[in-house]
């Protein structure tokens, strides 16, 4: 990955030690904590911050990518820690975060000692004074937490003699409050490079840093499918093989699931019995089952190439820059033999399906169902 983006300029702090906070990163705490000083710093005027609401806010910040599956690192704890907190409390997997945050500050406040526990007491430990190595040379933590009270080497911030708190440096109060949206652009560069050393065959970390709030919809790909549907193309439920015909409710099953992929990518989509699909949910479908997506997809291309010729001219742009994005345009996956397509579509799906049943998506049992 290239260089990260250049951080802006002060007179009042040395931004060489800032920029270099992430460098030599072995787990994924670092970016976590800086990106809930960012969003605390931004959102109230005190200079102090309780370590308890940084740690929470880490959670909110890491749900999301963990909700994907991401590898944060081996001895990470940030994935043990949300587990502990869905089995103790509940609390939903894929939640927006400012709900997300109410929920696990309503838990905190109803079961504090139990909450600081699981959360604070574990990221707490090592994570802010470990931060300050960038502008405190010093490997003993109790000499940089003294050290850090008068703000040695121009630090961030000091942390105070119980550790429960940390009072911004005030050279750094406008800087982060002026450069918010840099420095967390900043932040997230530096994590999605440090994510994908560790996920290396994960093609969609980009899209797994945060959640979108308004999630991408399906509206231009449910139209795509309309209007295949209903030109008379034989589409199939590929898991009942019922032909969906127009008028019929169906879904759009991702194949590969969303939550892997995030992404609604047209070539991992095809019409599915509503049913079917919901008992499939976040699952992977057995391999047999490349074959009907396979032939979903070449009958749908069938009929919009007949229907507006090899250009679309615009038509369903969006859906057909999927597939141009796999190197073949729709017209050569419409007119390809039935040995050329399957081996095109499993050479395509197979590495995914393989890399998401790795990071713990399960295999569909189809039996149970059918």
């Amino acid at each position: 990955m290239s260089l990260s983006p250049s951080l802006p300029s002060s007179e009042l702090i040395d931004t060489r030690r800032l920029a270099g906070v992430f460098r030599n990163t072995t787990q994924s705490y670092k970016f976590f904590w800086f990106l809930s000083i960012l969003d605390l710093s931004s959102a109230q005027k005190p200079r102090t911050f309780e370590i308890a609401d940084l740690t929470l806010q880490m959670c909110v910040n890491a749900w999301y990518p963990l909700y994907c599956k991401l590898n944060l690192g081996p001895k990470d704890a940030l994935a043990a820690i949300r587990e502990s907190l869905i089995s103790r409390y509940s609390i939903g997997e894929d939640l927006e975060a400012t709900q997300l945050r109410q929920q696990l500050l309503n838990c905190r406040e109803q079961d504090c000692a139990t909450f600081d526990k699981l959360v604070k007491k574990r990221l707490a430990v090592y994570v802010p004074t470990r931060f300050l190595s960038a502008w405190i040379d010093e490997s003993n933590d109790l000499k940089m937490k003294v050290l850090s009270r008068n703000f040695t080497g121009g630090c961030l911030y000091r942390l105070d003699p119980q550790s429960s708190t940390i009072t911004l440096n005030d050279a750094y109060w406008d800087y982060l409050r002026e450069n918010h949206a840099i420095l967390r652009d900043f932040t997230y560069w530096n994590l999605l490079d440090y994510l994908q050393r560790r996920n290396p065959k994960d093609q969609f970390i980009v899209y797994k840093l945060v959640r979108n709030e308004g999630r991408e919809s399906l509206v231009v790909q449910r139209k795509f499918w309309d209007f295949v549907i209903g030109q008379g193309c034989r589409i199939l439920c590929p898991y009942s093989g019922k032909i969906i015909a127009p008028g019929d409710t169906y879904d759009l099953d991702h194949f590969i699931p969303w939550r892997y992929v995030a992404s609604n990518a047209a070539w991992n989509l095809t019409p599915a019995n509503p049913s079917l699909n919901s008992a499939k949910s976040d699952n992977l479908p057995p391999l047999d089952f490349i074959k009907p997506l396979a032939l979903n997809q070449q009958h749908a291309l069938q009929t919009y190439v007949k229907h507006y010729g090899p250009k679309s001219n615009g038509k369903f742009q969006e859906v057909i820059d999927d597939y141009l994005s796999l190197g073949r345009k729709p017209s050569e996956i419409a007119v390809m033999g039935t040995e050329e397509l399957f081996t095109f579509f499993k050479e395509l799906i197979t590495p995914l399906y393989l890399q998401a049943h790795s990071k713990g998506f399960n295999l569909w049992n189809y039996s149970n169902v059918a």
